[in-house]
């Protein structure tokens, strides 16, 4: 019965996968978090293209509210100029002086626009979200793996014997 559960787990995961519907959700919903982003980048070059400073963060706070209140829209964006996480420069390399980063939280990791390489950590490549690059082949993987657990149940499934 131990063997059961995971078996079923597996069988789920497999019929979930066969469309590729989440995955393709999380990249529709990347691309708006995208556009979010480059608005807000625009914003903050011409303020400091305008004022030789970039904006503060009550500033960049009044200009996100003038969106509509959405999901993805720049109203949840914040605006970081430093200092960085250390992460973030071993990643991407130090900030210039002017340079900052837009993030947004997606509700279970946050995403971020870093100025100096004009690079989000957005994930726009479905085949990066499967094991093997393709949501049939992850699919595959999981209806294998859910044939031999039910080929393992079924060999150690005690057996009534006939006559004793």
């Amino acid at each position: 019965m131990v063997l059961v559960f995971p078996a079923v787990l597996f069988l789920i995961l497999a019929i979930f996968d066969l469309s590729g519907k989440h995955v393709k959700n999380t990249i529709e919903h990347s691309h708006q978090i995208d556009a979010s982003f480059k608005a807000a980048s625009e914003f903050v070059e011409d303020y400091r293209q305008r004022y030789n400073r970039l904006p503060d963060a009550t500033e960049f706070t009044a200009w996100a509210s003038s969106y509509p209140q959405r999901a993805y829209s720049p109203v949840g964006m914040e605006l970081v100029v430093g200092p960085f996480p250390s992460r973030t420069e071993e990643e991407y390399g130090p900030a210039p002086e002017h340079g900052y980063m837009v993030t947004y939280w997606r509700g279970e990791w946050e995403e971020a626009y870093i100025s100096w390489t004009r690079q989000s950590t957005l994930e726009l490549d479905e085949s990066k979200f499967y094991l093997l690059g393709h949501h049939l082949a992850e699919s595959a993987i999981y209806f294998f793996i859910f044939g031999a657990q039910v080929v393992i149940i079924i060999k150690l499934w005690p057996r009534r014997r006939i006559g004793t």
